[in-house]
């Protein structure tokens, strides 16, 4: 054999190692489903804003949307996790306990899942009402039953999948609201991430079948907070769960009934000081409650409505970009099959009283200098917190910045301290504001502890929980916070070292997560996590920073260590059954309110009221069209308006409070749109001086360009109580007379 023969079959079999060690592909099996968490609240308000008007209308549904992911590779023991993206303001740990307990008790899940492998988050949409508890048991009743149908969903529709991953970059959609904190970071670091203070990066997961697309989760940082003013009191998903339901409609478009729908789902990173209302700085005004006149254009364009819808287009149409031009990547490509596939971490861990290394504190004293091992404090609410974001033009109960000590929240933290006066204040802070009314004993060694923090209200220190992901060459912490841009930068930085991801970007930093912290909020939130340059600002997100000024160094070391267990990409350790709660443990209370049909449980009214001379569902104004000009284009909207019920007699989950029917050449009609499309919506109001309990729906219909011309008739849904002494209520619907809407360019 002379030499050329050699080096030829050595090269020959250095490549038949090389594609055995990079394997070509990596096989999982995905499942993806969607589930419907709608509840129209009415009266309660969102627990995303600090204080808001209650709602009464309904913009758009709400859903769950489930990633079901399974690696094949029987090295790992075929992990699989189960990813949920819920289009609610705030999550709670409460919510995903009942869903575990609800999934232990199905057939086909028993043992699949735990705290461990189900990993669901908040989208933190600010038009979502409370997650309920016992006390709301209808809105805790529709939060778990559209999760349980999205994994449901999910379950049934799996099998072999390929993951591509692509990334791009979005600079339109953010702006830093607490750019004085920002601005007190570490220089270098300020120089790397920007000095606007933004994370442009989004990040997709697309899932691919057969050569086409049948699914995407997308990341990126921004606050979904356009609904404000004229739309706090709507339930709505936000500019997030516009972008969702936006990308979806496009690709289920010329799907047939029965056809798998595309799936879509959009979640956060690290947006804890960003905002889409990008011109908030022009608005000086400051009002009670936060609440303030469109007329400053916090938005990027002259209504809530618009403004949310713009934002979502420009997510949208990102991500739509990223998913249909080439350059996304399977997820394993360029690994080593031994770093290849799904694996999971996790932990509770205690946060308080805790000793940090220097590794996460260094860089963060003054100038840039380390200040060395540091130490957390017991978790604590500061009334930084009561002031409001920037972007909220603040409230007068305390001022970011400022000494609070003697503002009205440092007042009412000193009523928190007096015996009865305490127990009263909780009582209207947890029905009034959904605040969790346990709090700790507050001490001098706690206000000392939290530095510049004017500490109001002392927290129960238990245990947070947290996970690490790995998904081929992608990594995902995730966390009960609200990431500010800059933690997540550090806690990125730190975890992509440990686990040599290479590229920054191949870590990412989620917030938002359904799992046990401290809280001030019913369910479980462990609030906001700034920088320890940023905590001394005194800003909002500091005033929720719980542990003190050292909690981001604290959290980024205890993720850390999950990076340290997670590098050799051995398989994660045995998972701890589901067990089941005692009799008097809270969470059987919870589960059985998830277990009880809704016709069980009681009306939020004993009866509704129907003005003399009419009868539910009667049309109280005809349908009246009138022009209006949004997004530079002048387009018809028509309103109608019907007595109506209250909204939360029946939850109508996976039904409609409206349709939009559409006369065909025959003579029938035919659903055109329903309240899950953008364009239409439907608000309640009190009606009559003197009818108590009567409410009124009207409903708005904006005829978009392109909308065909025809004959077209507003039907209303809904269910009344009839009166105090029949046990169950009763469904009806109305429909207006036909009208006709010219064809619209």
């Amino acid at each position: 054999m002379n030499l050329r023969q050699v080096v030829s079959q050595s090269m020959a079999a250095l490549m038949l190692l090389s594609a055995a060690h990079y394997a070509a592909a990596h096989d999982y099996i995905v499942g993806l489903g969607s589930g419907d968490v709608t509840a129209v609240a009415m009266g309660d308000s969102s627990n995303a804003w600090a204080v808001a008007p209650g709602f009464n209308g309904l913009q758009s549904r709400l859903s769950a949307r489930a990633f079901l992911i399974k690696d094949t590779d029987a090295r790992t023991g075929g992990n699989e996790v189960l990813f949920v993206v819920v289009e609610a303001g705030l999550p709670g740990a409460s919510v995903r306990d009942v869903v575990l307990q609800e999934l232990a008790g199905m057939k086909g899940f028993a043992s699949r899942f735990s705290a461990e492998n189900l990993v669901m988050v908040a989208i933190h949409t600010h038009g979502a009402p409370p997650n309920g508890d016992t006390d709301r048991p209808k809105l805790f009743k529709a939060q778990v039953a559209g999760i349980l149908q999205a994994i449901i969903n999910a379950d049934q529709n799996k099998a072999v999948t390929t993951i591509n991953i692509s990334r791009g970059e979005l600079n339109t959609v953010s702006r830093n609201r607490s750019i004085e904190a920002y601005k007190l970071d570490n220089a270098d670091d300020r120089k790397i991430v920007g000095e606007a203070g933004i994370d442009p990066l989004m990040t997709q997961l697309t899932f691919v079948r057969g050569g086409a697309a049948v699914g995407a989760l997308t990341f990126f940082a921004t606050h979904p907070t356009n609904m404000v003013d004229d739309g706090f009191s709507y339930v709505t998903g936000d500019s997030y769960g516009y972008a969702a339901r936006r990308l979806e409609d496009q690709m289920n478009q010329g799907k047939k009934s029965g056809d798998p729908r595309f799936i879509a789902a959009f979640a956060q990173t690290n947006p804890g000081d960003v905002t889409s209302n990008v011109n908030f700085d022009i608005c000086t005004d400051r009002q009670l409650f936060s609440h303030h006149q469109w007329g400053c254009k916090r938005g990027v364009k002259d209504t809530p409505f618009d403004s949310m819808k713009e934002i979502g287009e420009r997510l949208y149409g990102k991500a739509y970009t990223m998913l249909t031009s080439p350059g996304a990547v399977p997820v394993d490509d360029g690994l080593a099959a031994a770093r290849q596939g799904l694996n999971y971490r996790y932990q509770s861990v205690a946060l308080h009283n805790i000793l940090v290394d220097e590794k996460y504190t260094r860089g963060t004293g003054s100038n840039g200098s380390s200040p060395g091992a540091q130490r957390t404090c017991a978790p604590a609410w500061g009334a930084a917190f009561a002031a409001g974001s920037t972007e909220d033009l603040g409230t007068p109960l305390a001022a970011e910045g400022a000494d609070n000590s003697l503002s009205l929240a440092g007042i009412l933290g000193i009523g928190l301290q007096i015996p009865v006066l305490s127990d009263i204040l909780k009582v209207v802070a947890h029905y009034a504001l959904h605040l969790d009314a346990s709090l700790a004993t507050l001490t001098p060694e706690l206000r000392t502890c939290q530095g510049r923090k004017d500490v109001i209200a002392a927290l129960p220190a238990v245990d947070t929980e947290m996970h690490l992901l790995k998904l081929g060459s992608l990594y995902m912490a995730v966390a009960p916070f609200e990431l500010p841009v800059m933690t997540g930068y550090r806690i990125r930085r730190a975890l992509t070292a440990t686990l040599d991801a290479g590229d920054i970007k191949n870590v990412l930093a989620l917030g938002y997560l359904y799992g046990e912290s401290p809280s001030l909020e019913v369910g479980g939130f462990a609030g906001y996590l700034v920088t320890p340059e940023e905590y001394d600002a005194k800003q909002y997100e500091s005033g929720y920073t719980d542990w003190g000024k050292w909690s981001q160094p604290a959290v980024t070391q205890a993720l850390d260590m999950l990076a340290v267990n997670l590098k050799d990409n051995a398989a994660p350790p045995p998972r701890a059954p589901v067990a089941q709660p005692a009799a008097d443990d809270p969470l059987t209370a919870l589960v059985t309110a998830a277990d009880t049909p809704e016709e069980n449980m009681p009306a939020p009214v004993a009866w509704d009221g129907i003005p003399l001379f009419r009868v539910i569902g009667s049309v109280l104004t005809a349908p009246a069209i009138h022009q209006e000009n949004s997004f530079n284009n002048t387009h018809q909207v028509v309103t109608a308006e019907f007595v109506s019920g209250h909204p939360m007699n029946r939850l109508r989950r996976n039904d409609t409070f409206l349709v939009i029917e559409k006369q065909a050449a025959d003579g029938s009609w035919q659903e055109y749109r329903r309240d899950d499309k953008w364009g239409t919506r439907i608000q309640w109001n009190p009606t009559g001086v003197l009818c108590i309990n009567c409410k009124s729906a009207t409903v708005t219909w904006e005829v978009e360009p392109g909308n065909p011309g025809g004959t077209y008739r507003i039907v209303h849904k809904g269910n009344y109580k009839p009166f105090w002494v029949l046990p169950d209520v009763v469904e009806f619907r109305s429909e207006t007379a036909p009208f006709v809407v010219a064809a619209q360019g």
